[in-house]
């Protein structure tokens, strides 16, 4: 930012940091109370499903039928805590 519209003189970087912290730190808050526990759920699914595909994939390899490997997985990937 250039000195010519510098209105607070010395002070303004001190204030520009101060203030860029205080709205970072407000951001982390609002996105912890909305946002974080539907992110990791999200994940938690996701690597079940990852889970899922690699046990069917691998059991193709190794002819299992994939109708006994669903039915095998689906108390694990698919169950209600």
């Amino acid at each position: 930012m250039s000195d010519k519209f510098n209105l607070f003189g010395r002070w303004g970087s001190r204030l520009r940091s101060r203030w860029r912290a205080s709205s970072d730190w407000l951001g982390g808050f609002l996105y912890g109370m909305t946002f974080f526990e539907m992110e990791q759920e999200m994940r938690r699914q996701r690597a079940d499903l990852e889970h899922l595909f690699v046990l069917i994939s691998f059991g193709d390899l190794r002819t299992y039928p994939t109708a006994l490997l669903l039915h095998a997985t689906a108390a694990v990937c698919c169950s209600i805590d």
